[in-house]
């Protein structure tokens, strides 16, 4: 039970450091009172992997316990966890995508909390990859132990996840009505080190 609570705190935590320093660090500079209100949104993806890890990372050492036999089986559900995020996301009209041609993309969306134009709606994108690397992800580990097959290496599932993860965000992000830093935005600039 205290390892779920020192994850919850340590994704968080870390996810909120990671907006701020990586993502936003001139805004917060000049909102210093802004930094801790998570509830106006400002949470990173990758920031709150970082947290989990450490904490696992710390879980693992003091219990004696390797590494891979928790993240191998945690990053299943937080997949799932993560295709409802971006629901959420969807019908909150936040990370909304760039303007679209409503011709050549008649699912385009106009998000009218935000202006009147139609947009990607790249929430329900990133939904759909997140849905897939749950799928892929479940399938591989059910399969593996329904057959007679040498079992996976550990680690295999934890590093498809960050693979397939950082991969399939990196190309979703071009859709991302973001800035861009040397023509690629800090969303993308994450998943290739997650690549890495």
């Amino acid at each position: 039970d205290i390892y779920i609570i020192w994850l919850i705190i340590g994704s968080i935590l870390c996810s909120r450091l990671f907006e701020v320093f990586i993502y936003n660090l001139p805004y917060y500079i000049r909102h210093l009172s802004e930094i801790p209100m998570i509830w106006h949104g400002g949470l990173t993806f990758q920031g709150g992997l970082l947290g989990a890890i450490i904490v696992t990372l710390i879980f693992c050492k003091k219990h004696k316990i390797h590494f891979y036999d928790i993240a191998d089986i945690l990053v299943i559900p937080t997949a799932l966890t993560l295709f409802f995020g971006r629901i959420a996301n969807y019908t909150n009209s936040e990370l909304y995508g760039t303007i679209a041609d409503s011709v050549k993309t008649p699912w385009c969306v106009v998000f009218e909390k935000v202006d009147e134009y139609c947009r990607h709606p790249t929430q329900l994108y990133e939904a759909l990859k997140n849905m897939f690397i749950f799928l892929a992800l479940f399938t591989y580990h059910r399969y593996n132990e329904h057959t007679n097959n040498k079992k996976y290496k550990k680690g295999t599932l934890f590093w498809l996840f960050v693979l397939m993860y950082g991969v399939l965000r990196f190309f979703i992000t071009f859709l991302r009505d973001e800035p861009l830093y040397w023509g690629l935005n800090v969303g993308q600039w994450t998943c290739l080190a997650m690549i890495v």
